[in-house]
């Protein structure tokens, strides 16, 4: 995964938490009380909440593309192992 893909990745996955659960939470706040300022305060809240949630959510885009990479490396040494080691010449 380049930079370029990662941070496309992590913009659109932040762009959609930061949205959803600034509706989410505005939703319950205008359950909770009824009027317009209740859906500000919740959505506010669901805002500043993800704010504080996305740096984990690019750290879990990244432990999940290198623990893949990890994956593959592990299964071809398994194999050289039992297999033995091919010569390509």
């Amino acid at each position: 995964m380049d930079w370029k893909q990662f941070f496309k990745v992590f913009a659109r996955s932040a762009l959609f938490a930061l949205v959803g659960f600034s509706l989410l939470f505005g939703l319950i706040g205008f359950l909770l009380l009824g009027d317009q300022e209740g859906f500000i305060n919740g959505a506010r809240i669901g805002f500043f909440l993800t704010l504080i949630g996305i740096p984990f959510l690019g750290g879990i885009i990244l432990m999940k593309y290198w623990g893949d990479y990890a994956g593959r490396y592990g299964a071809e040494k398994l194999r050289e192992q039992a297999e033995g080691k091919q010569n390509s010449h």
